[in-house]
C-alpha cells in the first residue's frame, strides 16, 4: 500500500471518516466527496500499480478518541511498512492538490563547466507540508518518499535521493554526525553508511551504538519543536510513531513525555531557540510537565549537541525518580502528570 502525506489546513473541508459515515465508507467512497489532493493520491497509486492508499483522515475514524489512540500506537508501523509515501509538499490543503502546474520554460542552449542541481533540496522542500508537525515523522519513518512540488519531483528512499534537475541516484551523504540545518541530507531510520548494510530493500542491519541513537533523537525533537500543529494537544502524539521506532532500537527503555530515561540529563537541557518567547512561570500545556521540551510551544534547541558526544567531560547526576502518567494506554501519546527528582 502507499501512504498520503498531507496538510490538513481547515480540517472541516477534508474528507473524513466519522462514526456516522464509517458504514458508507467501508462499502465504498464515492469519487465526487474525495478532494483534488485526495483524488490525486489515488491516480498516482493506481498509476504505481498498488491496489490500496492510505490516508489517515479516511481511515482514523475522527473524533473518536479511542480509536484515534489505538491508530496512534501503529503510526510507526503504518509509515515503516508502507511501499512509498505520497507527499503532496506544496499544497496547504486539500484543493490544491498532489500535481503541482509547470511553467513552460524556452528552451535556451548554455555551456556549463559543471553540472549540479539547479535548486538544492533544502529550497526545493519548504512547501507548506515541511511545516507541519504530523509530516515530520511521515516522512522519517518511510522507506520511500516522492515528493511533488511546485519545482520538480524529489525522491528519498533508504539508500539514495534524486531529483529532477540532477541525472541519476546519490547515494545520502551521511556522517556520523548528520548536520541538523541540512536534515533533508539525512533520514533518523536510515542509518548512516559507515555501519549499516544497504540493500535495495534499504538497511539491513542497525549496529549504531546507543549513543548514537540518543543524539538522533535529539537532533530529531530540535528540528520537529519548530513544526506547527493545528492542536496543542497533539505535540506528544505527533512525534509517538518516531518514539515507538527508537524504543525498537533500545528495548529497555523508558520515555518520558519526550525524553529518554537513560539520556535524562542531556534531555533536560533544552531552551528556547528564542528566549524572549519562553514564559516565565512555564504555563501548563495539557499537562505535559514543564521540565519537558514538548511543554514549551516553539523551536527549542539543545546547547553544544554537535560536539557533545565527543565531550571528554563527565556530568555525574542520581536520578532518585522519573516517572510519567499516561493519558490512555499508548506510552507514547499525551501524559497527565510527570516527576523527576535528581540530585
Amino acid at each position: 500500500y502507499a501512504a498520503l502525506s498531507h496538510c490538513w489546513s481547515d480540517s472541516a473541508t477534508v474528507p473524513q471518516t466519522t462514526r456516522e459515515t464509517i458504514d458508507e465508507h467501508l462499502d465504498a467512497i464515492p469519487w465526487k466527496t474525495l478532494s483534488k489532493t485526495f483524488q490525486h493520491a489515488v491516480v498516482i497509486t493506481r498509476r504505481l500499480g498498488i491496489r490500496y492508499v492510505w490516508i489517515d483522515s479516511l481511515y482514523i475514524i475522527q473524533k473518536n478518541k479511542g480509536d484515534f489512540e489505538h491508530e496512534c500506537s501503529m503510526m510507526h508501523f503504518i509509515y515503516a511498512r508502507s511501499f512509498i509515501t505520497i507527499c503532496a509538499s506544496d499544497s496547504e490543503d486539500g484543493s490544491g492538490g498532489v500535481f503541482q502546474p509547470r511553467h513552460d520554460t524556452t528552451p535556451y542552449e548554455y555551456a556549463f563547466d559543471k553540472i549540479g542541481c539547479a535548486k538544492k533540496w533544502s529550497q526545493a522542500l519548504s512547501g507548506p507540508l515541511s511545516t507541519r508537525g504530523w509530516a515530520f515523522q511521515e516522512r522519517h519513518l518511510s522507506p520511500r518518499v516522492i515528493h511533488y512540488t511546485t519545482h520538480q519531483i524529489l525522491w528519498e528512499c533508504r539508500t539514495c535521493i534524486a531529483a529532477e534537475d540532477k541525472p541519476g541516484f546519490q547515494h545520502r551523504l551521511f556522517t556520523r554526525k548528520p548536520n541538523i540545518n541540512s536534515a533533508w541530507q539525512w533520514r533518523i531510520a536510515d542509518g548512516t553508511l559507515e555501519n549499516v548494510a544497504f540493500s535495495p530493500r534499504g538497511p539491513s542491519n542497525y549496529t549504531i551504538d546507543i549513543k548514537s541513537w540518543y543524539h538522533r533523537w535529539l537532533q530529531a525533537v530540535q528540528n520537529y519543536s519548530g513544526k506547527t500543529l493545528s492542536y496543542k494537544t497533539d505535540k506528544l502524539p505527533a512525534i509517538s510513531g518516531l518514539a515507538g521506532f527508537f524504543q525498537a532500537q533500545i528495548p529497555d527503555e523508558h520515555y518520558l513525555a519526550g525524553i529518554w530515561r537513560g539520556d535524562l540529563i542531556r534531555g533536560l537541557c533544552w531552551s528556547p531557540v528564542n528566549a524572549v518567547d519562553a514564559p516565565w512561570p512555564p504555563a501548563i500545556v495539557d499537562s505535559i510537565p514543564s521540565w519537558s521540551w514538548a511543554s514549551f510551544n516553539g523551536p527549542v534547541a539543545f546547547p553544544n549537541l554537535e560536539t557533545i558526544l565527543s565531550d571528554p567531560k563527565t556530568y555525574v547526576c542520581v536520578v532518585d525518580e522519573a516517572e510519567t502518567s499516561q493519558h490512555g494506554i499508548y506510552p507514547f501519546g499525551r501524559v497527565t502528570r510527570g516527576s523527576i527528582i535528581i540530585r
